[in-house]
């Protein structure tokens, strides 16, 4: 009469849970990673935008190009008013060709409120459609 066998390995069922439990977390960790790299990216540009805007503003402070009433002067004859408004159209030239160069599809725009505000707009595409690439700030004269 033959004594009980003794249990050795796994079973093929006990192997197909395992493999099934670990292919599902493998799955979950790459969701995870590829929405974190998709924040990362996202983040990185809000951060170029952040910069470019602040950049842009001070600038704008540094020529005295929000002044709104620059333009005007400009055109009464004022030679200096003349050279900054000179000087800050360069300056935009020169933000939004960074603009384009830094963010993908980047456009920005600069409009003046009746309030006297100058509102720097930029925006660009990014590869989220739950995230949009927008980025406005509002400069007080």
């Amino acid at each position: 009469m033959a004594g009980p066998r003794k249990r050795r390995g796994f079973t093929l069922i006990e192997v197909l849970v395992a493999a099934i439990l670990v292919a599902f977390m493998l799955v979950a960790s790459y969701q995870l990673f590829a929405r974190t790299l998709l924040h990362h990216a996202h983040n990185t540009y809000v951060q170029r935008a952040v910069s470019i805007c602040h950049g842009l503003s001070e600038t704008l402070r540094v020529l005295d190009g929000l002044a709104p009433n620059l333009e005007a002067d400009c055109a009464a004859g004022d030679i200096g008013a003349c050279r900054r408004r000179d000087q800050v159209v360069r300056a935009l030239t020169s933000h939004q060709s960074q603009t384009a160069a830094a963010l993908p599809d980047g456009s920005l725009s600069t409009t003046r409120g009746g309030d006297g505000r100058l509102r720097i707009t930029l925006s660009w595409s990014s590869g989220a459609p739950l995230t949009p690439g927008l980025y406005r700030m509002e400069i007080v004269p």
